[in-house]
């Protein structure tokens, strides 16, 4: 009798120690103490053996391959973890490659935008150079034509001179002629007084004669 209640007594610590050996590798699953487990299944899996040999051996095989089980699926979350590990940290250096990407483009931008802004300021300083050197041709233009107005003007003055000239001239042309019709003049008073003297020629003789008939008269 004692014999059988012992028995009994085994084989229900042994379904109560299966079943919290199960319990504890589930809940050692969850949080990972595979081993502490396992310790404690081997321990009452040997008390029980010197009971009843049979059921042991049966519910140590159990309880081994739970644990098999156990640390297997406990390798796969483990590899899960490390993958999923490697995956953050390739997706972390991909964020920082990005990261060093935008800072490589940034400062690429900020050289594109400077060199825009110099070919702003170099088109600026062209047009400005342009600007001047249309003022230059204005002022040349305009310079220009002061000279021409000055040749304008020295032409008007040539022809003004030349007009004074001209004046000049015909004043020397018309002094000319009234030199020479002072010297006409001056001949026809000649002539005149040539034909007066001639005259008085005359009358002298014309005296002469009479005083010479007056003579043949008295001599008569």
């Amino acid at each position: 009798m004692l014999s059988f209640f012992i028995s009994t007594c085994s084989s229900s610590s042994k379904s109560s120690s299966s079943k919290s050996s199960s319990s504890k590798s589930r809940s050692s699953s969850k949080s990972s103490k595979s081993s502490s487990s396992s310790k404690s299944s081997s321990s009452k899996s040997r008390s029980s053996s010197k009971s009843s040999s049979s059921k042991s051996r049966s519910s140590s095989k159990s309880s081994s391959s739970k644990s098999s089980s156990k640390t297997s699926s406990r390798r796969r979350i483990d590899r899960r973890r490390g993958h999923q590990q490697q995956q953050q940290q390739q997706q972390h250096q991909q964020h920082q490659q990005q990261q060093q990407q935008q800072q490589q483009q940034q400062p690429h931008q900020q050289q594109h935008q400077q060199q825009q802004q110099q070919q702003q300021q170099q088109h600026q300083h062209h047009q400005q150079q342009q600007q001047q050197q249309q003022h230059q041709q204005s002022q040349q233009q305009q310079q220009q034509q002061q000279q021409q107005q000055q040749q304008q003007q020295q032409h008007q003055q040539q022809q003004q001179q030349q007009q004074q000239q001209q004046q000049q001239q015909q004043q020397q042309q018309q002094q000319q002629q009234q030199q020479q019709q002072q010297q006409h003049q001056q001949q026809q008073q000649q002539q005149q007084q040539h034909q007066q003297q001639q005259q008085h020629q005359q009358q002298q003789q014309q005296q002469q004669q009479q005083q010479q008939q007056q003579q043949q008269q008295q001599q008569h």
